[in-house]
């Protein structure tokens, strides 16, 4: 079906005066009713018309008919001929201009709310307004988002930067003629971009010229976005999009929904190729993916050359000059058009020299309120160029401080500082070359045994980085290996990666990502997500050595290694002192003094614990002294404070330290 709105130059008064028809027999002292009623009766099969709104001496009305029995000039002319002979109708104020099927129905309801029009189901079924009883039915879904656009006569064709091989293909279009002795669509599109929008765009100008040649007879396009991998399962009623948009075109973004995996859109593929197989002579077919993540489009592209002819088109870049001018036509289409002059100062916001179509799209976006700040409101500074960056509470002191406080970690505080310095730099480059400039990835491996301190330091290093202004969320999201293997590991990585987004995703014991499709798909994320989240894996080095070598592209996404020693009997000790004043007690020299002998003797065994050692020395030490200060049925009431909170050389039993590391050992640390 069509849809059209076009404006009459009369009213209800003018109606009632000039009608040639008892108006009564249709609608009760309703002029405009009485109108829509007549012209039901008598417009023939595929016709529909209705009038939905009267302003003084204008009455807005819209019309449909089925493009398949009838041509446009037929159906307006067979409108037009009643209310002219039976209604007194004959001056258009203006002429029709295509609107989409919800437009249709938005004009059906407001006739409606107005008592223009009786409910009639016989309406809506013969203008293929079946969206009106789904989209009242909050139980169902189409299982993908849609939306109707209508091209407009002006795509900003000559400003906009488009890659040559959509250039090439207009002027060919264009030579080309007229091609309506030609039955059904010569070819069909497939586009890649980086944003929706800009695959839109493309089509849009792609669509004028089709219009413009005769390849295509509606400026009608459907969108159709967010498609779920069960689709093909559900009365979903894409086909009735496709078969109510003859001669228009039907755009399908090939992206997987949010939290689907890719290789669940087999069967949907297939079930869209048998609807292009079906229909590709009934409307043009354009097929749009993000070329940075093409979703599930290679499962279905390469199997569409055996029914259509598909021409590869993508997004295009351009330099400043270019960007600027694609800003000003944006700016003029829009109502801050007096201000496009001020297009080359607002793109001085977005540094560098190459652009591409969604970046100027996306500035595009905070256009208005930088204009609405520099020309109205004049208050504010605007510096786009620093991006977000959510607020840190400075009232715990400083990460970087806390960082160099820690006991030992010499070298680890040496490289972290280098990582610091060198993605301070990198950042201003980026700031000053613009999105073409590639920074390098920030993920890093620490590796070591258990207690070492790795998970700390990776707390740290999230606030050290958000105080630096290389981290805008400072998130610190913390995975074991395991929560992101087996099934569902696609969702649950991804999860993973949006909770830390601004921040750090620091994954323990990463080796235990053992599927093929886990270590895939962190690989994936963590290239597509390098800018905004930084992945720490952890382990012991052996092991962290072995996972590298399950996939090449690890090695290459992970440029820092960072070694966590062992922590030598003196820092044990150190630490030992530091955890017992932190738990309120004290010690004294001679237990000080054997937990020390205690350290040397074992720290030199496999897979020592290091701090989670102390941690639980101490755990038994507190034990073993409340034994001890209850011996012979003593009264704990009775128990000095000084005791209370002492730590002696007896409460430190060896033995038991090592029974424990025994079965440390049997069970294995944790990071």
């Amino acid at each position: 079906m069509r849809y059209y709105d076009f404006c009459l130059s009369t009213n209800a008064e003018q109606i009632k005066k000039n009608a040639k028809i008892n108006l009564r027999e249709y609608a009760y002292d309703n002029p405009i009713g009485a109108m829509n009623g007549f012209v039901g009766r008598n417009v023939k099969n595929g016709v529909n018309f209705l009038a939905y709104r009267e302003e003084e001496n204008a009455t807005y009305a819209s019309f449909c008919y089925n493009e398949q029995k009838m041509t446009f000039q037929d159906a307006y002319e067979h409108i037009l001929g009643i209310l002219d002979k039976d209604l007194g109708v004959s001056r258009i104020r203006q002429d029709p201009a295509e609107i989409t099927m919800y437009d249709f129905l938005d004009d059906l309801m407001e006739a409606r709310r107005r008592d223009f029009m009786g409910w009639s189901v016989r309406f809506l079924e013969s203008a293929n307004l079946w969206i009106y009883n789904y989209n009242n039915n909050e139980r169902v879904s189409f299982h993908y988002d849609h939306k109707e656009r209508i091209i407009p006569d002006s795509c900003g064709c000559e400003q906009a930067i488009f890659d040559p091989s959509l250039t090439a293909e207009i002027a060919n279009i264009e030579s080309c003629g007229e091609t309506t002795n030609i039955k059904g669509n010569m070819v069909h599109y497939i586009i890649s971009g980086r944003s929706t929008e800009a695959t839109c765009r493309i089509t849009e100008r792609l669509m004028k010229s089709l219009y413009d040649a005769g390849r295509i007879s509606s400026r009608r396009m459907e969108i159709i976005t967010e498609i779920e991998p069960d689709m093909y399962k559900v009365n979903n009623h894409l086909e009735d999009f496709i078969e109510n948009n003859y001669g228009g075109v039907c755009v399908i973004d090939l992206t997987e929904k949010f939290g689907c995996d890719p290789v669940n859109y087999q069967l949907t593929s297939k079930y869209i190729e048998k609807l292009v197989k079906k229909y590709r002579n009934h409307c043009l077919f354009v097929f749009t993916y993000n070329m940075d993540h093409p979703g599930f489009s290679y499962q279905l592209l390469p199997d569409l050359a055996r029914y259509v002819i598909p021409i590869t088109l993508r997004e295009g870049r351009g330099n400043r000059r270019a960007a600027v001018k694609y800003m000003k036509s944006l700016i003029n289409s829009s109502e801050y058009a007096q201000y496009a002059g001020q297009a080359a100062e607002f793109m001085k916001l977005f540094p560098g020299d190459d652009f591409s179509q969604t970046d100027v799209l996306n500035a595009y976006e905070r256009f208005e309120s930088w204009c609405i700040n520099k020309n109205i409101l004049k208050t504010y500074d605007f510096d786009l160029s620093d991006g977000f960056m959510l607020d840190r509470d400075e009232s715990g002191g400083s990460a970087y401080d806390k960082l160099n406080k820690l006991i030992g970690l010499k070298k680890v505080k040496k490289q972290i500082d280098g990582i610091i310095a060198a993605d301070i730099v990198e950042k201003e480059r980026k700031k000053r070359k613009g999105s073409s400039y590639q920074s390098c990835s920030m993920h890093m491996i620490f590796g070591g045994n258990p207690g070492s301190a790795k998970t700390t330091v990776a707390k740290l290093f999230a606030k050290i980085a958000k105080e630096k202004g290389i981290l805008k969320s400072g998130a610190f999201v913390e995975r074991g290996g395991m929560d992101l293997d087996g099934i569902g590991c696609v969702y649950a990585i991804r999860e993973a990666f949006n909770a830390a987004k601004g921040g750090v995703l620091f994954i323990d014991e990463a080796y235990s990502m053992k599927s093929d499709t886990a270590v895939t798909v962190l690989i994936q994320e963590m290239e597509n997500r390098r800018d905004e989240v930084i992945v720490i894996l952890a382990g012991y080095n052996e092991r962290m050595k072995a996972f590298l070598e399950i996939n090449e592209g690890l090695k290459s996404r992970v440029p820092h290694w960072i070694d966590f020693p062992d922590y030598s009997a003196d820092e044990l000790t150190d630490i030992f002192r530091l955890m017992i004043k932190e738990r309120g007690f004290s010690a004294t020299a001679d237990a000080v003094e054997k937990a020390h002998d205690i350290f040397e003797k074992v720290r030199k065994k496999e897979n020592f614990g290091n701090g989670r050692f102390v941690r639980n020395l101490i755990e038994h030490a507190i034990q073993n002294q409340s034994v001890r200060l209850l011996a012979d049925g003593k009264d704990p009431k009775t128990i000095r404070k000084g005791e209370l909170f002492k730590i002696t050389k007896e409460d430190i039993n060896v033995a038991d330290e090592e029974n424990e590391w025994s079965k440390h050992r049997r069970i294995g640390f944790a990071v």
